[in-house]
């Protein structure tokens, strides 16, 4: 029973993740110039903003792909923690090194209403997702095994 449970928690876990990945990258692609002006005045991306328009969407896209796929759902998960870590950590840099009235928002539709420090805990839960989904993932395989 236990084990059926922890199935459809980790499937949640994935589906939110897919959700999120796909809604905030077909967002930001649909204001990609917006998106593109937003991040040139980042201090740490200025000068690589038009890369950076399309590769944080083409790396949220690759990554809600892997956790569709059997397969390759645990290197999903590790890719969708490793992106929310960075997310945060990218946040946490902006409110520390700008001030509230210059802080840039380039996230992608509702997610870019949070304030930042919304945005942070919005972050730190899917980053708290994320790991769950890992521990749930592990445990499901070692029960197959």
């Amino acid at each position: 029973m236990k084990t059926q449970m922890n199935i459809k928690i980790l499937d949640w876990i994935t589906y939110l993740f897919i959700a999120l990945f796909f809604y905030t990258a077909a967002s930001k692609l649909m204001t990609l110039s917006a998106f593109e002006k937003v991040l040139s005045k980042v201090p740490l991306i200025g000068s690589f903003s038009h890369l950076m328009a399309w590769t944080i969407p083409i790396i949220e896209l690759v990554i809600g792909v892997l956790l569709i796929i059997p397969f390759t759902k645990r290197m999903g998960l590790y890719a969708a923690l490793g992106l929310m870590v960075m997310f945060t950590v990218y946040l946490g840099y902006m409110i520390l090194s700008m001030s509230a009235e210059d802080l840039p928002c380039s996230c992608g539709g509702v997610v870019s209403l949070l304030s930042w420090q919304q945005h942070i805990w919005f972050n730190l839960s899917f980053v708290g997702l994320a790991i769950t989904g890992l521990i749930l993932y592990k445990e499901q395989k070692k029960l197959r095994a």
